[in-house]
């Protein structure tokens, strides 16, 4: 079935469709490049997994992302954004953005905080732009946000014009495609997507070409033989991108991940996981198009990057340390005080707690460019 033909409601269409395409590309082109195998699993416009109209967040979807516990951890932000702010000199010409605001929780939540907190002759002539290249998540966000903040929709960041500002991104980093590199005979290889001649309905992972030269001189050596690790494709256009974007202002990404060395160290077999109705596997190939396939971020490579690109690292630390700093305490009691409902208030006491131990493989990386 050709993925374009439309009638891909079910899962296993939606699998049949992307498996028949996979395997014609690769008839035609030899074995993918993994990033190539999770454009099309992830981002086929009428099969891929972020499109097509399923659920993919809370109870019904795939996963929980922790904005969407409570408006909480909007708040907190908002209350950083606002120090970023006054640091700048207030600029009037502020700028928020948010990289793959998914169903546009945090984004409202932030918002919402910021309109609370802060003279409306200081925030109305903000500029609130998002970046959703999911048009099933867009079309969640566009009901989430009515009535909030006037937002600038944007499905690449080709075309977005220089401001700055502060711009984020939650569990942004680890939708991204990515390689999958081993150690093979002494050597890190790129890991490529193959179809076995003699079996129609799978897909195989294969030991590709010897990576960039420059790739080589950057990962670590003398590691055992079958080491895997992950790694973002196209980071270096994205901060190319984001340089231009933000010629002077704040990066944050929050993401689940580790220092390269910590990520080797505890999953010698790389990090590759998927997502289905909240349940947690390692096949890539099982699901297409109704699994979610992701990784976890090696924030060494990501810090090298945005160094290279003009940014300076501000922080990288647990969220949960993140969020603390930026005055989780005060804004959890301020919220509670705002509200005569007990068991409200004992949700924001709850979500707290929440954001303090139920993430701790989460960091926070927040990156300065200085203009």
């Amino acid at each position: 079935m050709d993925p374009s033909s439309g009638g891909l409601g079910s899962p296993a269409a939606r699998h049949s469709a992307l498996l028949h395409r996979l395997r014609e590309r690769i008839a035609r082109e030899g074995p993918l490049p993994f990033p190539e195998f999770l454009r099309e699993a992830l981002y086929h416009p009428h099969a891929g997994y972020y499109h097509g109209g399923r659920e993919i967040l809370g109870a019904r979807g795939d996963y929980q992302t922790a904005p969407r516990v409570s408006p909480l951890f909007g708040a907190v932000l908002a209350q950083h954004i606002g120090e970023i702010h006054l640091s700048m000199g207030r600029p009037s010409n502020f700028s928020l953005m948010e990289l793959g605001p998914g169903d546009g929780s945090l984004l409202r939540d932030v918002w919402a905080s910021l309109e609370r907190g802060r003279p409306r002759s200081e925030v109305g002539g903000w500029k609130v732009r998002a970046v959703e290249v999911s048009s099933t998540l867009r079309e969640q966000a566009l009901q989430n946000l009515s009535g909030a903040a006037a937002v600038s929709w944007y499905d690449s960041l080709e075309g977005i014009a220089p401001a700055e500002g502060v711009v984020w991104g939650n569990e942004f980093l680890d939708s991204l495609p990515f390689h999958r590199l081993v150690v093979h005979e002494g050597r890190w290889c790129s890991l490529l997507v193959d179809a076995p001649p003699d079996d129609p309905t799978r897909l195989v992972e294969t030991v590709g070409p010897p990576v960039p030269d420059d790739w080589g001189r950057e990962l670590p050596r003398d590691v055992p033989e079958g080491t895997m690790l992950e790694r973002i494709s196209g980071l270096p256009e994205l901060f190319r991108s984001l340089a231009r974007m933000v010629p002077r202002g704040h990066l944050i990404f929050f993401d689940y991940g580790d220092t390269r060395e910590r990520l080797l160290a505890r999953f010698p077999r790389g990090t590759l996981q998927t997502f289905h109705r909240h349940e947690g596997g390692l096949d890539p190939f099982r699901g297409l198009g109704s699994t979610d396939i992701t990784a976890w971020v090696d924030f060494t490579y990501v810090q090298e990057v945005a160094r290279g690109s003009g940014f300076h690292v501000s922080d990288y630390l647990d969220q949960s340390e993140a969020l603390h700093r930026w005055g989780l305490d005060a804004v959890t009691e301020a919220l509670v005080r705002a509200t005569s409902d007990p068991v409200e208030q004992t949700r924001i006491r709850m979500a707290r707690k929440t954001y303090l131990f139920a993430y701790p493989t989460f960091r926070v990386l927040e990156l300065v460019r200085q203009g």
